[in-house]
């Protein structure tokens, strides 16, 4: 069926769209079934969609069970060379840590990597089962570098 819808067009990748008229926008447009995203798109729903008729759920699994899933994973360094590496380590720890994901990630965005942030993905009660971004958080893992180290894919 999947093959034949295809051919058809009856389906459509919206990866192959072009930027302004790609999968975020189909979503907001109720053009597309479903769209795997982060909790960054929320900022997008805000912006053009009507809250009510979003919601997040966990990817389907064979047994019905929540199963886990990938993670976005940022990564971050320090420059060997910085005249400042003490100042750098601080700064560095302060925006990973609690206190500046709370900071940070209010209102939208990503979900907080460390315990006792979750409220920023809870507080506004959206979308209705937000606790499913916890608990992928929880249960998922990260991709492999190889995965994510292509810019733009």
């Amino acid at each position: 069926m999947l093959a034949k819808g295809y051919q058809d067009k009856t389906f459509l990748s919206a990866d192959t769209l072009p930027d302004s008229n790609g999968p975020s926008t189909q979503f907001l447009k109720h053009k597309v079934g479903f769209y795997a995203g982060g909790r960054w798109v929320i900022d997008s729903l805000k912006k053009g969609g009507e809250l009510d008729n979003y919601d997040i759920v966990p990817f389907p699994s064979q047994t019905g069970e929540p199963m886990p899933g990938a993670v976005a994973a940022s990564y971050l360094s320090i420059n060997k060379d910085t005249k400042l590496p003490k100042e750098a380590f601080t700064f560095l720890t302060e925006f990973v840590g609690k206190d500046g994901q709370l900071l940070r990630l209010k209102g939208g965005g990503a979900v907080p990597s460390v315990k006792g942030a979750e409220q920023v993905v809870l507080e506004d009660k959206y979308p209705a089962h937000a606790q499913t971004f916890l608990d992928v958080r929880d249960t998922g893992f990260a991709n492999y570098a190889e995965e994510v180290s292509v810019p733009g894919a």
